[in-house]
């Protein structure tokens, strides 16, 4: 195993020819979404989505939250009784969104989370 360094912002793990971004090297929480989420989605395909939720959900649209949107789909997903994708997790909390009902963005995502 290698470790490169592919300029100023990236490194990568090279495995023979398989160039493999690591999660520590992202420097903006998008770059680490790419990395972490399963699925193969791009940054802008990740970013739409990320910036609708906060939206519906009247957050801030930056940095800090896309992080915290991040770390919560992670979560989620990885939790042992959890069958869904972070993108799928995503895309139910958007879906889900009423604007009459009073909840926030990690509740719905745990609800989400859990539907079948």
């Amino acid at each position: 195993m290698i470790i490169r360094n592919l300029g100023k912002s990236f490194s990568v793990l090279a495995l023979g020819a398989v160039l493999i971004p690591t999660i520590a090297n992202a420097q903006d929480a998008l770059g680490k979404m790419v990395v972490a989420f399963d699925g193969n989605h791009s940054r802008v395909e990740i970013k739409s989505k990320v910036d609708k939720a906060l939206r519906l959900y009247d957050l801030p649209v930056n940095n800090e939250f896309r992080g915290r949107v991040g770390s919560t789909l992670v979560s989620l997903s990885n939790s042992n009784d959890v069958h869904k994708t972070e993108m799928q997790i995503l895309q139910c909390v958007i879906d889900a969104y009423t604007p009459s009902a009073d909840t926030t963005f990690p509740n719905m995502a745990g609800v989400c989370a859990k539907l079948r």
